[in-house]
């Protein structure tokens, strides 16, 4: 959301075809505060891990605050 309050739509460089062999991305990719446990600990990332992190972000949108705060990635 814009500051004219236009919605604006990204891309989060992550996405993958779903009829694809490709159920892991190499390395981890993504936002930490939105990520899955699965997609943390480099396993198969599924449709699941994306309904989690959408559940974040809607989390995130209605509260105005992300599910889960720390000082640093590794207590996050």
């Amino acid at each position: 959301l814009t500051n004219d309050n236009d919605v604006r739509i990204i891309d989060f460089g992550i996405a993958i075809v779903s009829d694809s062999d490709v159920s892991r991305i190499e390395g981890i990719a993504g936002s930490p505060s939105y990520m899955s446990p699965e997609q943390v600990q480099s396993a198969e990332i599924t449709a699941q891990s994306d309904i989690y992190s959408l559940g974040a972000v809607m989390y995130e949108l209605l509260t105005g605050f992300r599910p889960f705060r720390a000082n640093n990635l590794s207590k996050l």
